[in-house]
């Protein structure tokens, strides 16, 4: 895919080439690609502006099941992809999506959000969409729509003071009493039934929740997705047997 975009004089283009296919076990992700024998595609998404070529980040994926499990911001929000890898790991009826690299200036301070058209400490509202991060939101959204989607689990990263002692987990076309239920075990503060600081507003706007009809949005704290912390070591794990038993209860 090759999208041609104009800034002044100055010609612009977005481009992705894809897929190669990766053995996990072979990529360099930490300890959850250890073993693990899963070949995911991977498409490298790049920039050009005046002949230069730079690699802006890459989407890794692999297409199962109708239950879609998905980490775009990492590694900001981090360990949130090895947690997916994990996951998909141990359920190979899971298709997968993780976004990796995605940063809109070379020092990291900004980030193109992926999962919407905006881009963190920048132009982060839907009323003022980038260009550039709407391409990469346009080719992530591509991986959403191969397949038929039953639930859509977006699992993200915070490190708010206050929101570090539960999974903070907000919704969209699925029963919060249910989530509840599915989630017993772990500490969990649901959208409609206690009070939660990210409620993924400009998602629900413009993003990955506005177009996929049954989602849930984890914020994971740091310590639960820590490996090595007691709950990151088996997170994965704690996260898989949830959605499994809310699948069971809502499909």
């Amino acid at each position: 895919m090759r999208i041609i975009l104009l800034s002044g004089l100055v010609s612009l283009l977005v481009s992705c080439e894809y897929p190669r296919q990766v053995p996990l076990a072979d990529s360099p992700q930490s300890i959850y690609a250890r073993n693990i024998k899963s070949v995911w595609e991977v498409s490298d998404i790049y920039f050009e502006a005046d002949g230069t070529k730079i690699k802006e980040g890459e989407i890794w994926y692999r297409q199962s099941g109708s239950i879609l499990i998905a980490a775009p911001h990492e590694p900001s929000d981090r360990f949130t992809g090895n947690i997916v890898f994990e996951m998909c790991r141990i359920n190979p009826e899971f298709s997968c999506l993780v976004a990796k690299n995605f940063r809109s200036d070379r020092d990291g301070r900004l980030r193109y959000n992926v999962n919407r058209p905006t881009i963190t400490n920048g132009s982060d509202s839907c009323d003022r969409p980038n260009r550039f991060a709407y391409r990469i939101f346009q080719n992530f959204r591509e991986y959403l729509e191969r397949s038929s989607v039953r639930l859509y689990v977006e699992i993200h990263g915070n490190s708010r003071p206050l929101s570090q002692n539960a999974i903070e987990i907000a919704h969209e076309g699925i029963n919060a009493i249910r989530i509840e239920q599915a989630f017993s075990g772990l500490p969990v503060k649901i959208e409609g039934l206690s009070f939660i600081h990210y409620r993924a507003r400009e998602a629900k706007a413009c993003g990955t929740l506005d177009i996929m009809p049954s989602s849930i949005h984890l914020e994971l704290p740091f310590d639960f997705r820590d490996p090595d912390k007691p709950i990151g070591k088996d997170i994965a794990t704690r996260l898989n047997i949830a959605v499994t038993r809310l699948v069971a209860m809502e499909f």
